[in-house]
C-alpha cells in the first residue's frame, strides 16, 4: 500500500514531535475512529462535545494504528510511544488542506503505471478547461429554485462531486480514489465540447457578406 505520509511529514506539517515511533514510519491511512482502524493508520485524537479521542489513543495503537496524534496535555498527563505531539491535533485539518495538490494532481508519477499517468493527464489536465466550461454553462442555465434544483441531474452530479471531494481530503485519500470524480467531470466536458461545436457550427451557418441593399449567405 502507498504511504499516505511519513511520521516526518506529520511531525513537518502539524508542527509536533514525534514520542517513541522513528520519523520513517510510512502512515498508510488516516482514522478518527478506534473501531475501525486500517493496519498502518494514523489515529487522530479529536477531544469532541461528549467523547475525547485521547481516551482511545491507546485501544487505536492496540488495533493496528502505526502512530497517534495526540495533544501536549495528553502526553503530559499519561506519556506513551508511538505518539505524534502537538499543540492542537485539530491540526491534521492543516494536513488535510496540503493534500489538496495531491488530490488534484493531474501530471504523470513514477509511483504509477503507464496506463494510469496516461488517464490521469487526460480526463484530469488536458480536459479540465471543458470540466471547468462545463460546469459553469451548467450552473448559469439552470433553474434557481430549491425544489427544481434538487430535481435537476446536473446539481446532483456537481453536489456529488463536492461532498465527495471534501470527504476524502479530509480522510487524506489516495489519488485513485479521485477516478468517481473524473467520471462524473467528463460528463461536464462532454456537455462543453457539444455545446463548443453547435455554437462553431451555428457561427459558420451564420457568416453573412453585407452589401448595400441585401445580405448574401455563404
Amino acid at each position: 500500500m502507498t504511504a499516505l505520509w511519513t511520521v516526518a511529514e506529520v511531525v513537518q506539517a502539524t508542527g509536533g514531535r514525534a514520542e517513541g515511533v522513528a520519523e520513517e514510519v510510512a502512515l498508510n491511512a488516516v482514522t478518527i475512529d478506534s473501531r475501525e482502524v486500517p493496519e498502518g493508520a494514523l489515529f487522530v485524537a479529536i477531544k469532541g462535545e461528549r467523547l475525547d479521542g485521547h481516551d482511545f489513543a491507546v485501544p487505536a495503537l492496540a488495533a493496528g494504528a502505526a502512530a497517534a496524534l495526540v495533544s501536549e496535555d495528553y502526553f503530559k498527563a499519561h506519556g506513551g510511544t508511538r505518539l505524534i505531539v502537538v499543540a492542537d491535533p485539530l491540526r491534521y485539518l492543516k494536513l488535510s488542506l496540503s493534500r489538496i495538490p495531491v488530490y488534484f494532481m493531474f501530471w504523470p508519477s513514477h509511483e504509477s503505471g503507464f496506463v494510469s499517468n496516461l488517464a490521469r493527464v487526460v480526463s484530469f489536465g488536458v480536459l479540465w478547461p471543458f470540466m471547468l466550461y462545463g460546469l459553469v454553462r451548467s450552473f448559469i442555465f439552470r433553474p434557481w429554485s430549491f425544489i427544481r434544483l434538487l430535481a435537476d441531474n446536473a446539481f446532483l452530479l456537481q453536489l456529488f462531486a463536492l461532498v465527495y471531494t471534501a470527504i476524502h481530503l479530509l480522510s487524506w485519500a489516495l489519488i485513485r480514489y479521485r477516478l468517481p470524480v473524473d467520471a462524473v467531470l467528463l460528463v461536464f466536458a462532454a456537455l462543453a465540447i457539444m455545446d463548443l461545436y453547435q455554437r462553431i457550427c451555428a457561427a459558420r451557418r451564420l457568416t453573412f457578406v453585407r452589401k448595400p441593399n441585401r445580405m448574401v449567405y455563404r
